[in-house]
């Protein structure tokens, strides 16, 4: 894979990591796509980082 789309993986991953602490502090933030989303992105940056290793 290209440097740029990890970057751009990791990227994401922050954000989504964001939106999932918003949502433990604020209930109106909070739901259940978040939590979907942070676990698919955990899978995909440890697939990553397997693959580099």
């Amino acid at each position: 894979m290209d440097l740029k789309l990890y970057c751009m993986i990791y990227e994401l991953k922050g954000m989504v990591d964001t939106m999932s602490d918003l949502a433990e502090n604020d209930d109106n933030y909070d739901s259940p796509i978040i939590d979907r989303m942070a676990k698919k992105m955990d899978e995909i940056t440890d697939l990553i980082e397997e693959k580099s290793a």
